[in-house]
């Protein structure tokens, strides 16, 4: 996932705001269809309701496996590990990342957060890249 790159090099609080904006959208999916995880999501908009080469199979969840996939219960599991334990609780009150995030932005500025009407231009305003924290070279210098 995205998060480790991001935290390897030193952008902790980019893979939180990406990992919250994860484990909410499967979160609000658990609890909207009666604990059934789908294969796939839009991460974009926070949606199961995916354009993909074979979508979610059964979109109707009558045919979705009720445990969940392999791959998302432990993506899942990863994301986990990034948050914060206010950041747990919010994400367990299905509480949006605009909504999280837009609220966290506002008491560091000072300001308002941001108002977009799409969720790629929400995103987008609430990613604030940091400098990187020092790290040593991947590969030695030639």
């Amino acid at each position: 996932m995205a998060w480790v790159g991001l935290e390897r090099y030193g952008y902790l609080e980019e893979a939180q705001r990406l990992a919250y904006r994860w484990i909410y959208m499967m979160t609000t999916a658990f609890v909207d269809f009666n604990g059934v995880v789908p294969e796939k999501f839009d991460a974009v908009k926070l949606s199961h309701l995916v354009d993909a080469e074979y979508g979610n199979q059964g979109l109707d969840f009558k045919m979705i496996p009720r445990e969940g996939f392999g791959w998302m219960n432990a993506a899942y599991q990863v994301g986990l590990t990034f948050l914060s334990t206010g950041m747990r609780r919010a994400a367990a009150a299905c509480t949006s990342p605009e909504v999280y995030f837009g609220a966290t932005a506002s008491l560091q500025t000072g300001g308002q957060p941001s108002v977009a009407t799409d969720p790629l231009g929400l995103a987008m305003d609430q990613l604030h890249l940091s400098e990187p924290a020092a790290m040593s070279p991947i590969s030695p210098a030639y």
